[in-house]
């Protein structure tokens, strides 16, 4: 079993004309009854306030803040926090070694006061040095934080134990902003490819090919939707994240395409590590979107199966 030691959270941020909720998203951070923490920040060219804001959380506690001040400009949210992984891996280099994890926030969000303790305990219990993913469900709420749905996971009609990699070459179950790696996970994601969908996505499928994926159960983290949502979430819908119910019906959709672009990738590059189902499962999934609608349905019936029994 290997020895942890009080783990050291670095927490990623990616902000974007986020002036109107980040100090709620801020002052929930730094009220965790956890003080082992630091917000690692990248500023994806924002055009109101945020700059103004950060800066004086910054000043205000110097040790929690740190502000990437290079790269400003408009990467988008996947390359943004591509970019951040890697700002903060080199942040951590010498220090550490055996007790670095990284959370994924957005800048939207309430964190529940004991998420940093919650995640503590259960790197304790599931780290063993091999890639570890943690994540959580969260509680959706309207932009004045009026509850709308008790859990994510059920809103969604999403299933966390399908984790395994071909159950993630098609159905994404990881939400970002409750997402935690270690560091072992950090350096394989590190090289995330342009094709990748979303980073929660890519890292979710290496986690569950090279290691483990962990669910917490708990609602740790208040999911805030408003208009400006990169990606909102309707009842059993969601951008990048489509449930069940949708998902059979889209063989011509761009979905597929951006699918079986994710899945080629992913199988060059890990493909002498997947088993058979996970070679079949990918290899399906990037015919999709260049066969006949019949056989792409005879496919999605296969898959569908394939999906429910394992």
């Amino acid at each position: 079993m290997m020895s942890v030691r009080m783990p050291r959270f670095y927490i990623l941020l990616s902000t974007y004309n986020g002036e109107k909720f980040l100090k709620d998203f801020f002052d929930s951070v730094l009220a965790q009854d956890y003080s082992f923490f630091e917000l690692i920040i990248r500023d994806d060219a924002s055009t109101d306030g945020t700059i103004d804001i950060l800066c004086r959380y910054q000043t205000s506690y110097p040790n929690k803040f740190y502000i990437h001040s290079g790269n400003i400009y408009n990467m988008g949210p996947a390359n943004s926090y591509r970019e951040l992984l890697r700002i903060g891996l080199n942040r951590v280099t010498s220090v550490y070694d055996d007790s670095v994890y990284f959370l994924y926030a957005d800048q939207d969000d309430i964190w529940r006061p004991d998420k940093l303790r919650k995640y503590a305990q259960a790197v304790k219990r599931n780290d063993r040095g091999a890639p570890l993913l943690i994540h959580s469900d969260l509680t959706v709420v309207d932009e004045s934080l009026n509850l709308v749905s008790d859990s994510f996971m059920k809103f969604q009609g999403l299933d966390p134990k399908k984790n395994r990699t071909f159950h993630l070459g098609m159905l994404n179950i990881v939400v970002g902003c409750t997402m935690m790696i270690n560091r072992s996970l950090a350096e394989l994601c590190i090289d995330q490819p342009e094709a990748a969908i979303m980073h929660d996505w890519w890292i979710a499928l290496v986690a569950s090919l090279n290691g483990k994926v962990v669910y917490l159960s708990e609602k740790l983290v208040q999911y805030r939707q408003h208009d400006m949502n990169v990606f909102g979430v309707t009842p059993l819908k969601k951008i990048g994240q489509v449930s069940l119910k949708t998902l059979w019906h889209q063989s011509d959709s761009d979905y597929y395409k951006k699918i079986a672009r994710q899945c080629l990738v992913f199988n060059k590059k890990f493909r002498y590590k997947m088993r058979s189902v996970d070679r079949l499962f990918f290899t399906l999934l990037t015919k999709m979107p260049t066969i006949s609608r019949a056989t792409s349905m005879a496919y999605l019936v296969f898959l569908r199966l394939m999906y429910r029994i394992f």
